[in-house]
């Protein structure tokens, strides 16, 4: 009975050990995430900033040449 006992608690702290890892791996893996969402907006930002827009304005536009 004992060693069954100490079977558990070993297996017991073998799952805590692996569930710290992971919970690590994880805190990290959502620090990458979150990093790299700023950098997508902030590449975003700069593209719309850099990047004049597709449509212009009405006064800005040449008449068709049939005008």
């Amino acid at each position: 009975m004992e060693s069954r006992i100490v079977d558990l608690e070993m297996r017991f702290m073998q799952q805590d050990s692996t569930i710290q890892e992971l919970n690590e791996v994880l805190i990290s893996q959502q620090k990458q995430i979150d990093e790299l969402s700023r950098e997508v907006d902030l590449l975003k930002k700069q593209i719309r900033a850099s990047s004049p827009s597709l449509i212009r304005d009405p006064s800005e536009e040449t008449p068709p040449p049939h005008y």
